[in-house]
């Protein structure tokens, strides 16, 4: 083989390579590897002061001041009762929240029910003391104001304060007309306030007759009405007849009290005496 052809074959074995590594470099695409996505992370929470959730509704029955209300009630810690109850139910009364109404209402009741028992506690220990009755009329009223319109409650606090009423009423009556005697009234002048004063008496003895005090109270304003009469029956015979007969009734209507003063059964003997009965 000469020189020049052994050339020959050698450029061609050096080109074919190259041709084909150009080819392929233009057919291959080029991939690209994604590139990692970050993801951000959620701030984490930071500590802050810790609240405790308060009901927007809290009954004034379910407090601790009610129940030791109820307690002081049964122990007969009246005055403390109260001044628990009405700040509490003034409190709550001013609240303006129709959910309330309807304990404010029990605690109404409740209250008054506390007055009544205070009132009624007081008359028990007064033995007809005009002063400690005149307390308990305060008492009384007091629950009366605030006690609702209707129920019972309401209606025994008016009784028994009209009762009280009536009873410190006749007391300062009979005391007037004792001072009028003394100041040497006509016995006739003073029969019309006495015969009032006996019928309001004796309507409070058909309902309470053993009203603490009513009794001696009773007694001695029928004794005195009597004397009234007794002591000035009048010119005519006809006259004198009926004053002692009215006389009489009085001074029998004051021996027949379940402790009858001795007064009463010496004026009812002296007096038919007095008198023919017919």
């Amino acid at each position: 083989m000469s020189i020049s052809r052994l050339i020959g074959r050698i450029i061609i074995a050096l080109t074919i390579p190259l041709f084909i590594t150009a080819c392929g470099a233009s057919s291959v695409a080029v991939i690209e590897e994604p590139r990692p996505t970050i993801t951000p992370m959620a701030a984490a929470p930071t500590a802050g002061p810790t609240s405790t959730l308060v009901p927007d509704f809290i009954s004034p029955l379910s407090l601790p001041e009610a129940h030791e209300a109820t307690s002081l009630v049964l122990e007969g810690r009246y005055a403390a009762a109260v001044g628990i109850l009405r700040p509490l139910l003034l409190n709550y009364r001013h609240k303006n929240n129709p959910r309330y109404a309807p304990d404010v209402r029990t605690l109404q009741e409740q209250l008054a029910s506390v007055y009544l028992a205070w009132g009624r506690s007081t008359i028990e220990g007064s033995s007809g003391d005009l002063r400690t009755l005149s307390i308990a009329y305060d008492r009384l009223s007091d629950g009366v104001i605030i006690a609702p319109l209707a129920g019972p409650t309401r209606s025994a606090l008016m009784q028994e304060r009209d009762l009280a009423g009536m009873i410190i009423a006749g007391a300062r009556s009979f005391e007037q007309l004792n001072t009028a005697l003394a100041a040497s009234a006509r016995p006739t002048e003073l029969r019309s306030s006495a015969e009032q004063l006996v019928e309001t008496l004796s309507r409070i003895n058909e309902q309470r007759a053993d009203y603490p005090g009513l009794q001696p109270l009773y007694n001695d304003v029928l004794l005195t009405t009597a004397k009234l009469y007794e002591d000035d029956p009048g010119a005519a015979q006809d006259e004198q007849i009926d004053a002692l007969r009215r006389a009489l009734e009085l001074c029998r209507q004051a021996a027949a009290a379940a402790n009858p003063p001795a007064e009463a059964v010496v004026c009812a003997e002296r007096l038919s005496e007095r008198i023919i009965l017919p």
